[in-house]
């Protein structure tokens, strides 16, 4: 697409001119356009307990069981069924994408996997080692917030206490900003409406957004005074709490002035909100998710979806850990049964997020055609298994990866052909053009005893 050099320099000087953030996703998407490029999103939606690789075999696909393949399959979906736990995302199969037999040894087994599955890094609870995909991809992809963060609940708290009762709404698990500085994660939906959207709101929000600002300004000054009365490692800690503080107040005053396009997409605050089931959770956090991507406050979201805490009574379930471990359910499920309740339940809302974006245009397309939602487990491919597998399963984003409904799978572990989740995250690099050849640690004893399975490089099959 060509476009000449005075509607280029006429973008640069409304950039630079427009002084209201308001216009600030409609500028991003024209320059965009002018430089012949869509717009980039990403969604990553973690699952915790596991996700079997059994639960996404499609009959008739052709393909080998998982684990045991020597061959690609590449296949599509047109005329291939989902099972029953798939079926939300039927609307969606000429989007979807499903990919099996990806290893990933590097992510830490069982009860979450630590920081382990967005960084590769093999950290536990210790704390994370470095960056995380999801929070690199939102540095390489600009916006006020760069990665947002949400969870259902908290690392190891009941979600009834800790997100109806919680102080600061506030938690961290699996995804980092950097080396030992966990993401801040959104744990109750009331309280991420507020922060995100409060300053447009008609109630008590907006006077509770104004306030905590006026209370920043005051602290951050208070701190910058005392930070003279300190020297050496006392004033740097100082220092690093001061540069916190400054950012949220700035990314604050950015919102604070991108009112009328912030007006306009803002959730309706609802009883969901604060509703003490985890599926009521789960559909606020994805109205707020999709709201964040078309305002432009995030190009990339990570939700954390559940943990070991989580219950799902509502949909007579209960709680997931014993499912985790074979176990009938406390209210009375099999296993096998329950699991696939739960990725039910949660593709669900991968499919109100992608229908909310898929309704509103862009470009040639639509919102969903420039954003890839990932879904995807956390710990492998058994809730205490050897991550030898990792499933997952990518919605939308068929201008930022080829997702043309297709079932994916790839030579089994150390097989010819053979690649990592490892793989898959240089891909998603490589597709927004900062490719490199290293994230996380590689797999050390993949690389001993099977040196051709390449593990620097993207998944070609994927590449646009």
């Amino acid at each position: 697409m060509y476009y000449d050099f005075s509607r280029r320099r006429a973008l640069a000087g409304m950039t630079a001119g427009v002084s209201s953030l308001a216009f600030a996703p409609l500028v991003g998407k024209l320059n965009a356009a002018a430089a012949g490029k869509n717009p980039v999103r990403f969604v990553f939606v973690p699952k915790s307990s596991a996700i079997y690789p059994e639960d996404f075999v499609l009959k008739g696909a052709g393909a080998a069981a998982p684990g045991t393949g020597d061959k690609l399959t590449d296949v599509s979906l047109k005329n291939l069924d989902l099972p029953d736990w798939l079926s939300p995302l039927n609307d969606y199969k000429d989007q979807l994408t499903m990919v099996q037999d990806l290893s990933g040894r590097v992510v830490a087994a069982g009860h979450g996997g630590g920081f382990s599955c967005l960084n590769l890094t093999g950290a536990t609870g210790a704390g994370p080692k470095s960056i995380s995909i999801d929070c690199l991809l939102g540095k390489h992809l600009p916006s006020v917030f760069g990665t947002l963060g949400f969870s259902t609940c908290g690392h190891r708290f009941h979600m009834k206490h800790e997100i109806i009762n919680g102080g600061s709404g506030l938690g961290h698990s699996a995804s980092a900003i950097d080396k030992g500085m966990p993401l801040p994660l959104y744990l109750n939906p009331e309280k991420a409406l507020d922060s995100l959207f409060g300053s447009v709101a008609s109630n008590d929000s907006k006077t509770a957004f104004t306030e905590t600002s006026n209370i920043m300004d005051f602290v951050a000054g208070d701190v910058k005074q005392f930070s003279r009365q300190l020297r050496g490692s006392d004033k740097d800690m100082l220092n690093v709490y001061t540069h916190t503080l400054e950012t949220v107040r700035a990314r604050r005053d950015k919102i604070a002035a991108m009112g009328a396009t912030l007006k306009k997409w803002a959730p309706k605050k609802t009883a969901i909100h604060n509703g003490d089931t985890a599926t009521d959770r789960i559909t606020a956090h994805m109205q707020t998710i999709a709201a964040s991507l078309i305002t432009g406050l995030t190009n990339v979201a990570t939700y954390h979806i559940d943990n070991l805490a989580t219950q799902y009574g509502e949909i007579g379930l209960g709680g997931v850990h014993g499912i985790g471990h074979g176990q009938t359910s406390d209210k009375g499920i099999e296993w096998v049964a329950g699991r696939r309740m739960v990725i039910k339940t949660h593709l669900n809302a991968v499919a109100q997020l992608a229908g909310t974006l898929k309704a509103i245009p862009e470009g040639n397309g639509n919102m969903l055609d420039n954003t890839l939602i990932i879904y995807m487990t956390n710990n492998g491919n058994a809730h205490h298994g050897s991550s030898i597998q990792m499933p997952l399963l990518m919605v939308g984003g068929g201008n930022i990866v080829k997702n043309r409904g297709r079932f994916l799978q790839y030579p089994s572990f150390a097989k010819q052909g053979h690649f990592t989740l490892r793989n898959f995250y240089l891909t998603l690099l490589h597709a927004i053009g900062k490719p490199q050849k290293e994230f996380g640690y590689p797999d050390t004893k993949l690389k001993t005893e099977a040196p051709h399975v390449d593990q620097t490089a993207p998944l070609h099959e994927l590449l646009l």
